[in-house]
């Protein structure tokens, strides 16, 4: 609780905060309820039948409560929620939003940015239109890791001691690899200190298709820190995806134009001061605020590609080097 003395803007704060951690505390409290929901978050079982059994295990206890003369308040809250989703099952096409809803968004996360692409439209009616597409830039997702999660970022991206950054470069340099010729990292102040290498990832991956048989082509980009460890389904990050039937002419330069510049504004370890288009933030706004400030993303750390083979990426993260 806020102590005494406190203003009240900040006692606000603060009960906020705990009855959140208090809400988070009681999402798992049932083995349960953990385990459908790492089933779904696994694609193992979809929304709906995630409904369906905490609906089963509900009525369950209930009848079992009730026989011994018990008051359903017993009944676990994190269990009654997952019997509500869909309004008890009745609308099992709400399922899949209402469980999203009740997890709630990932602190670590930040929302995307949606950027207008041209894409083609296949309903009602085939046609190329201009829409708001999400992106998840690299560069804010970091800075919003170490500005929100300290811990998880270093564990992450350093693997938990930030001393491994100049063991790892020392070592690399000492092998005289010519990935590292020339690079222009080096030129930066305690490069081998600040330096995070990341790895960029993309593939297309077969997704089955709903209503009839098959599967269709969904292209999806992806980053990871090099010294990240564990299995790829928890080390990718994405950063796009599209199926590519909705893929136009434009589409694929334009994406990898977005993901260049995020790359380019991460090497640089400041916040962007222009946008994508190379257009000035609008007046008032927090991106123009930070860039102009040259704010730095995570504490002057700058992940780069620095050991990734050279790529049609690379020339564009680097040019027009501002150090």
């Amino acid at each position: 609780m806020p102590a005494p003395g406190v203003g009240k803007r900040q006692r606000l704060a603060q009960l906020n905060l705990d009855l959140q951690a208090a809400r988070n505390a009681s999402l798992f409290e049932c083995d349960m309820v953990s385990e459908l929901v790492k089933a779904w978050a696994n694609t193992e079982m979809p929304a709906v039948k995630v409904q369906f059994w905490a609906h089963q295990c509900y009525l369950t206890l209930k009848v079992v409560l009730e026989s011994l003369g018990q008051n359903t308040r017993h009944i676990p809250e994190a269990l009654r929620a997952l019997a509500e989703l869909g309004r008890w099952g009745r609308n099992p096409q709400n399922c899949a939003r209402d469980l999203r809803e009740y997890l709630g968004q990932p602190s670590s996360v930040p929302p995307p940015e949606f950027v207008d692409l041209h894409v083609k439209v296949l309903k009602p009616f085939p046609r190329i239109s201009q829409e708001p597409m999400p992106f998840y830039f690299p560069h804010l997702v970091i800075a919003h890791m170490f500005s929100t999660d300290r811990q998880h970022f270093d564990e992450f991206m350093l693997r938990g001691n930030p001393n491994e950054l100049e063991k790892f470069w020392s070592e690399i340099e000492a092998r005289k690899d010519p990935r590292l010729d020339d690079h222009p990292m080096k030129r930066r102040p305690e490069w081998k200190y600040k330096a995070v290498p990341i790895l960029i990832h993309g593939d297309d991956v077969p997704v089955v298709k709903v209503g009839k048989p098959g599967t269709a082509s969904l292209h999806n980009s992806s980053w990871q820190p090099l010294f990240a460890r564990g299995r790829s389904l928890f080390l990718k990050r994405l950063i796009f995806a599209m199926f590519n039937s909705n893929c136009v002419d434009e589409t694929q330069p334009r994406m990898w134009h977005l993901i260049a510049w995020s790359l380019q504004w991460l090497y640089r370890g400041i916040h962007p001061d222009k946008d994508w288009d190379d257009n000035v933030w609008p007046v008032g706004s927090s991106q123009r605020l930070l860039g102009e400030n040259k704010e730095p993303l995570a504490g002057g750390f700058f992940p780069c590609m620095g050991l990734a083979a050279r790529s049609r990426l690379e020339p564009k993260v680097l040019q027009n080097e501002e150090l």
